[in-house]
């Protein structure tokens, strides 16, 4: 119906204005959804990070506070230089049980658990990923204990055939599973100290090395494509996910 006196266009123009107010009050709210929903996200990855913090401190083993799922699993991965194998890699969901955390708390508002991925090289590093809801997409959102290594001399302080001690200040920087180089040979670690300060090599080592280099400076990501290392999972990346 077409009004044509004034009456009629002031109720026209009425509920035109009210449709522009309802349409503004939508989109309003739809940005306050997403950045309520991301606002959770980045929330609730803190907490299970710090709740996985705190449990690898007291001793345990991040076997037994995840949940393993072939779902989050990818293939491909490198890790560092190599590619990941089942026993350097795995890609689970919490177990919330174990982590003292009641899962109703802490899961994605598309309620979709948080993938966690981890690896025992290296001294159990982990990650715990989201997807931040953008106008044009996604982009991604990474809570990790990770911080990677550079490649640099550490002084040897004994040599016992394939046993080796370092000097105290080099703790806790190489581990099992770490490829090592000696005076231009290759080794791997097949053992560390709890310390990681005598460390067990797969080939004995010549008495007179002064030194032992990590054979390679790890990436800026835990985790990355194995047929193209430039792609790497890092936060806010809108093309390359870990999962």
């Amino acid at each position: 119906m077409i009004f044509t006196n004034k009456r009629g266009i002031a109720i026209v123009e009425s509920v035109v204005f009210l449709s522009i107010l309802w349409t503004i009050g939508f989109i309003s709210l739809q940005w306050y959804s997403w950045e309520a929903k991301n606002a959770k996200r980045i929330s609730d990855l803190s907490n299970i990070k710090a709740a996985i913090s705190i449990k690898i401190a007291q001793g345990y083993f991040l076997d037994s506070f995840i949940t393993e799922t072939e779902i989050n699993r990818l293939s491909n991965l490198s890790l560092g230089w190599k590619k990941a194998t089942n026993n350097t890699y795995r890609a689970w969901i919490p177990n919330y049980q174990s982590l003292d955390i009641n899962r109703s708390d802490f899961i994605d508002p598309n309620w979709n658990d948080y993938p966690l991925a981890s690896t025992p090289t290296w001294g159990w590093r982990f990650l715990i990923a989201a997807s931040l809801e953008e106008n044009y997409g996604k982009v991604s959102l990474l809570k990790w204990n990770y911080q990677a290594r550079r490649s640099i001399d550490l002084n040897i302080e004994s040599i016992d055939g394939n046993f080796l001690t370092l000097e105290e200040k080099y703790k806790d920087l190489l581990s099992t599973g770490d490829r090592v180089t000696i005076e231009w040979k290759t080794y791997n670690v097949l053992k560390d100290s709890f310390h990681s300060m005598r460390i067990t090599l797969d080939w004995e080592v010549s008495a007179n090395a002064k030194y032992i280099t990590l054979s390679e400076t790890e990436g800026e990501s835990l985790i990355s494509d194995f047929r193209d290392n430039s792609i790497s999972v890092l936060n806010n990346s809108s093309t390359a996910f870990p999962y």
